[in-house]
């Protein structure tokens, strides 16, 4: 399997005004054996109207694009309906708002070709838009991914790996539904590879999914304690396990700051002070 066919997963909500910039950078791939799989959320605005006039004003080829509608069920379940219809050996699921460099898709087939014991690939990122900055590198580690989101939401991976699991969960509906499905993929002992290049740029924008994140932290993060009880059963305190994830999940949406603020995390703070944090049974 020399030229494997990439499946590029959009899910399609109200980002009319950004997706003819991300369509861009996927046509700019030096890696052309890939589609995109668009799928219309039910969104309120045109998102999907926008996407077809690029595509048409830009003379793509037919079988490149598979276009999907779907009653309103969120991010979650919107990526699994566009993999069902999708062709790929490989997936990488993209955001309309966000870019990828022009050699990302290449670099990671790559890899995933010459290394089958590697189970997922993704890239160094950067912030633009409201906020421009890069990501901070931060070392894969399966423990480490228990308690704090490593991978950005667009990694690659092989379909095949994708059909071991339950895909993204879709009571995941608010957000972290990217690092949800991290943990029903990757077990303690796969390996990931992360290219040492800036090749993902996520946009920041003022309005931003993350912010209803942010809203739900508590509700999200109980939510992926259930989904992977199983992982965390070397853990106690369930209260204390909460507090610690609240913590990483602030540093990760880079809301440190705003959150720190609020008079929820000040009594949050208080309340657990006491506990000590994270201590395995013996």
């Amino acid at each position: 399997m020399s030229n494997p066919l990439v499946s590029i997963i959009m899910p399609c909500y109200n980002k009319e005004q950004y997706i003819a910039e991300t369509l861009a950078t996927v046509e700019a791939q030096t890696y052309k054996n890939w589609e995109l799989v668009l799928i219309d959320d039910s969104s309120p605005d045109d998102t999907i109207g926008a996407a077809r006039r690029y595509i048409e004003s830009h003379h793509w080829p037919v079988v490149k694009v598979i276009y999907l509608h779907q009653a309103n069920q969120g991010p979650s379940e919107a990526r699994n309906n566009g993999i069902r219809h999708s062709h790929g050996d490989y997936i990488l699921p993209l955001d309309p708002d966000d870019k990828i460099a022009p050699t990302y898709i290449e670099k990671g087939v790559a890899i995933l070709q010459s290394r089958p014991d590697i189970k997922l690939v993704y890239c160094e990122a950067d912030s633009f838009g409201a906020w421009n900055s890069p990501w901070p590198h931060r070392e894969y580690k399966h423990e480490t991914m228990l308690w704090y989101n490593l991978i950005h939401n667009s990694a690659i991976y092989r379909r095949t790996d994708y059909e071991q699991t339950p895909g993204y969960n879709p009571n995941m509906r608010h957000g972290l539904e990217d690092w949800d499905f991290y943990l029903s993929l990757l077990g303690p002992d796969d390996k990931v590879h992360c290219i040492d290049e800036i090749l993902y740029h996520w946009r920041a924008a003022a309005e931003q999914r993350t912010e209803d994140a942010d809203a739900h932290q508590q509700e999200l993060l109980r939510q992926i304690y259930h989904n992977h009880r199983h992982l965390y059963e070397s853990y106690h305190q369930d209260v204390v396990f909460f507090h610690e994830m609240w913590t990483y999940y602030e540093y990760n949406y880079h809301q440190a700051e705003r959150l720190r603020s609020t008079r929820a995390y000040r009594l949050g703070k208080m309340l657990l002070a006491p506990f000590n944090l994270f201590r395995k049974r013996q």
